[in-house]
């Protein structure tokens, strides 16, 4: 991703409002079963609050997956709203023991004069994919005899039951 900074001296006068297209590299989600398509579409709101920074906004993207049934590539849209507080590191004590309260498990920290925004797309990409992605909701999946996509053809092969137990079930399909 081209690099997104939000300059913190400049919250000093009046909000920062962030609209636009940004280009995203794969490397930066570390991940290779998500692929971004395309660029982000992103609206961002940047406000100074008394003891936090604070961004609002949403991204749209569009994110190659592949299906946890068959295997195949399907695009998955994301539509995704921030609402993310930064505090500055300067302010937190970086030796020692730090007991943490519960509202500061919701506050990323920036060091200098800049929020480095990449990093809290990127997970909120990851957070959006669902954990098991469907290529569409009824994906039949596999073969498990000879491994052909269910989806494409039905195969010819004969389902072997090896447990007695499960031969009730054999009944109920046909």
């Amino acid at each position: 991703m081209s690099s997104l900074k939000i300059d913190v001296r400049e919250l000093e006068k009046k909000p920062l409002f962030l609209k636009g297209f940004s280009s995203f590299s794969d490397s930066d989600l570390n991940q290779s079963e998500v692929k971004v398509i395309g660029k982000l579409s992103i609206s961002l709101t940047v406000e100074k609050k008394p003891e936090v920074i604070q961004v609002i906004g949403s991204f749209d993207a569009k994110v190659q997956l592949i299906c946890a049934r068959c295997l195949e590539l399907f695009s998955y849209p994301l539509t995704v709203k921030i609402n993310q507080d930064y505090r500055s590191s300067a302010h937190q004590p970086s030796v020692g023991a730090t007991t943490l309260k519960t509202e500061d498990t919701s506050i990323a920290f920036f060091s200098g004069d800049f929020i480095e925004v990449n990093d809290i797309i990127c997970e909120q990409i990851l957070l959006s994919v669902p954990m098991k992605p469907l290529c569409q909701e009824h994906c039949q999946g596999l073969c498990s005899q000879c491994g052909q996509n269910k989806n494409h053809s039905n195969c010819t092969c004969e389902i072997i039951i090896m447990d007695p137990r499960l031969t009730p079930l054999l009944k109920l399909k046909n």
